[in-house]
């Protein structure tokens, strides 16, 4: 009998020395998020992958995941207890649960969880902590990764911005249908359904075997210029001001796409991580075009690239003939309206003024060609 208790004894004082040594050896661990753009309050999934290389069990793992201090869990239940703690030392948010893995085992947690604000988060790894074979201590080992996730701004359902800005546009399409010269024509394109039944080319749609429509010259097309300002009194800035300006930018573009309106984008706002020029988008129509707009509004800060005076010149300087504008503005200045009448006088088109400070019930008035 004491020789059996001597060899338990012995045979687990050496699985605590290997143990000990080896703890998270071969042990991998990976987090990936199942989508990179989501809406505000959207679920997406955090994926956390573990596995063990080994011919030896970890009997104790404590995994701290570094994510976003704005994160909430999409369900009540969870399969895993998972505290949502703040770690003093690196200033981090991290989401701490537990497990084990057999020899030879992966392990794939799945959490749906949402972020209900605009902006850039980030999920930075993990530090995973693996007790002993006895559970006396723990080893600690960092796996880093970066995986970005940028919320969008959120929708505005039935605003009466988009109901006067319906009217905006309206109103330029029946003065260009009243000044249209179909001679000037630049070549085809196929029929969206968008097109009126007038635009329609029947020799060219029986030549082509599909609805093909007349490519107008630019200047006969709608054509519309959307300018985002962020620029705000210094005495009076407003966060939510420019808040409410990121959703209305994202309104004017979904509706100029369901329209079928070719746009421009141009602002004044910065954004943080985004690749290329996002300031500056030339013209185009389509869901790439639309979501490399909302991807820089979800990574836009309140910070200004150019004053709304150095933007409007930049703009006024390039005004095609023709062309309509919409501006929207956290505030509308009376500084402001010396570049819009020059905006209109430049282009010859209409421009359209969206203010964010105004309540739904004063926007009627404000949105309005001028």
């Amino acid at each position: 009998m004491a020789l059996f208790i001597l060899f338990i004894v012995v045979t687990a004082v050496i699985f605590e020395v290997i143990s000990l040594r080896r703890v998270l050896k071969n042990v991998t661990c990976t987090i990936e998020t199942s989508k990179k753009v989501v809406d505000p309050g959207e679920v997406f999934e955090v994926v956390t992958t573990m596995e063990n290389n080994k011919l030896l069990p970890v009997t104790s793992l404590r995994v701290c995941e570094n994510v976003p201090e704005e994160i909430t869990y999409a369900e009540d239940e969870l399969e895993y207890d998972i505290a949502i703690k703040h770690n003093k030392m690196s200033n981090a948010t991290v989401a701490e649960w537990k497990t084990y893995l057999m020899p030879k085992q992966k392990l794939t947690k799945r959490v749906p969880v949402m972020i209900e604000r605009r902006g850039r988060y980030f999920f930075s790894g993990a530090t995973v902590y693996g007790g002993d074979f006895l559970g006396f201590s723990e080893t600690a080992e960092g796996y880093y990764g970066m995986n970005e996730v940028v919320v969008l701004p959120r929708k505005i359902e039935c605003s009466a911005e988009i109901e006067a800005l319906g009217g905006f546009l309206g109103d330029v399409s029946v003065r260009r249908f009243i000044m249209e010269d179909p001679v000037l024509t630049l070549g085809y394109r196929e029929y969206t359904g968008n097109e009126p039944m007038r635009a329609i080319s029947w020799t060219q749609s029986a030549r082509m075997g599909n609805l093909m429509v007349k490519n107008y010259d630019h200047t006969l097309e709608m054509v519309v210029t959307v300018i985002l300002n962020v620029e705000q009194p210094e005495d009076e800035p407003d966060n939510e001001l420019i808040e409410k300006s990121f959703s209305l930018a994202r309104e004017v573009c979904e509706y100029l796409e369901e329209k079928g309106i070719r746009y421009q984008f141009i602002t004044n706002a910065s954004a943080a991580g985004a690749v290329g020029l996002w300031s500056s988008i030339d013209d185009g129509l389509g869901a790439n075009h639309l979501m490399t707009i909302l991807e820089g509004l979800g990574r836009a800060t309140y910070t200004k690239t150019d004053s709304f005076a150095g933007m409007m010149e930049k703009v006024i300087l390039t005004a095609e003939q023709g062309r309509s504008h919409i501006l929207i503005t956290p505030r509308r200045l009376p500084a402001y309206e010396n570049y819009i009448r020059r905006m209109r006088y430049m282009s010859g088109g209409e421009v359209c003024v969206i203010s964010a400070e105004l309540n739904a019930g004063d926007m009627g008035e404000e949105v309005k060609a001028v």
